[in-house]
């Protein structure tokens, strides 16, 4: 498949990394020549230098041989006439990055199919939307439903004092009498797919399938303590943080912690029941100040992963 990808940075040189090693066939278009050297370097990619709502870089990208083009630039506007120029040159399928969640109403999907777009996607959006099922899970690392939310695939990672330490899929059966059958293993780097043999370890990153229903009777014969959220405190306001805090401010008490000014007073716009505090996030002392201590979640979302690792570290 020819797949032209519009950006090359964080988020298109992921993708470009994902399906090159699916052995596509990958053009990637930025107008930053350093970002496509190192993506030239890094992976098994062709480059085209340029904007990608320009017609001749996009006929230079062989965008009329294209099945799939993706427009994933820092740029919403950008991104979207660069599908609409795309699906216009030949392109068979093209998907669009915004960063408006009000262009995402189902009323819209037909407007921009009609201009050329195919689909939009957000991942701010996708980003809030995972943050905010691992809130209400908060014992898993993954947690995906299927058939309208009555089945769930959930990740575990098994701690030193779990059942399941040391145990072949054999002998859970028989102990607990449980249908919670593990359909996947993640050991390191290794994947293993179950059989009745299969001795789980300690620190295995298992996952089960199982009825919503059923999510916490497994969690409880796995060994993870059930606990509710009800405390939650993010620092960085970016849209990420207020996607989140809008579908979470009625159920949890969330506390946001921004440094920049227009920021805070946008979040106190938009937002009803949630307290904005204009501060540096990196401030450990205010963070405590503000009842880090007695939060149930913390939610690191600064630009910065220095900053972010600094509140691991520090515990």
């Amino acid at each position: 498949m020819k797949i032209v990808i519009a950006g090359a940075g964080g988020i298109g040189f992921h993708l470009a990394k994902l399906l090159a090693s699916a052995q596509q066939d990958i053009i990637l278009i930025d107008s930053n020549q350093d970002v496509l050297d190192y993506a030239s370097q890094h992976l098994d990619v062709r480059t085209v230098f340029g904007d990608s709502s320009s017609i001749q870089v996009l006929k230079d990208a062989e965008i009329h041989r294209a099945n799939l083009f993706l427009a994933v630039t820092t740029l919403e506007n950008n991104n979207i006439i660069s599908c609409i120029l795309a699906k216009k040159l030949g392109a068979r399928q093209t998907i669009a990055r915004i960063n408006n969640i009000s262009n995402l109403q189902k009323e819209y999907t037909q407007t921009f199919k009609d201009l050329g777009v195919d689909k939009i996607i957000s991942p701010s959006l996708l980003a809030a939307q995972e943050i905010t099922r691992l809130l209400e899970l908060c014992q898993v690392t993954d947690s995906f439903d299927f058939e309208d939310g009555k089945i769930s695939l959930l990740g575990v990672t098994l701690d030193e004092d779990s059942v399941y330490n040391n145990k072949t899929i054999e002998e859970i059966q028989r102990y607990k009498q449980v249908d919670y059958n593990p359909i996947a293993i993640l050991r390191g780097t290794e994947t293993i797919l179950p059989r009745p043999g299969s001795r789980l370890r300690r620190g295995d990153h298992v996952y089960f399938l199982a009825k919503k229903k059923d999510v916490d009777k497994l969690l409880e014969i796995i060994g993870k303590d059930i606990k509710k959220i009800k405390t939650v405190m993010i620092v960085g306001g970016n849209e990420i943080s207020l996607q989140v805090a809008k579908s979470l401010e009625y159920d949890y008490r969330i506390t946001i912690v921004e440094q920049d000014e227009k920021i805070c007073k946008y979040l106190t716009q938009q937002l009803n029941n949630t307290l904005i505090i204009k501060g540096d996030p990196s401030n450990i002392e205010l963070l405590k100040e503000e009842g880090l201590a007695s939060m149930d979640a913390f939610i690191a979302l600064t630009p910065n992963s220095e900053t972010q690792h600094y509140y691991q570290s520090d515990g």
